[in-house]
């Protein structure tokens, strides 16, 4: 599919990965640029963003890349965990793509 006119309320990508995940504004998250905190689900109680809508209707999600922007990570949207096993605190998850899809590559 191709956009032809898409939009972001904010010119930076943490706040508008926020708002495509959660579809909350900058307004409401108070997120408008890379240096604020990070957004934090207890000031929206009841919140369900894009990977836990999917993870509630029975679809396996994993974080793969900077998803909420930077090592800032949402563990109830994922049903796998985002981080490497390694010590390493990074968001970076390098995956077996015949193991997440093997029907589709084989």
């Amino acid at each position: 599919m191709r956009f032809d006119r898409s939009f972001v309320q904010v010119p930076q990508c943490g706040p508008s990965r926020i708002n495509l995940m959660t579809g909350l504004r900058p307004d409401t998250t108070r997120i408008y640029c890379l240096d604020d905190p990070p957004f934090d689900r207890s000031n929206f109680p009841g919140i369900v963003t894009l990977g836990e809508h999917f993870k509630n209707h029975g679809y396996r999600t994993q974080a793969i890349g900077k998803v909420f922007h930077n090592g800032r990570d949402d563990p109830p949207s994922w049903t796998e965990p985002t981080f490497e096993n390694d010590g390493r605190n990074f968001m970076f998850l390098y995956a077996d793509e015949a193991e997440l899809a093997p029907d589709i590559l084989t």
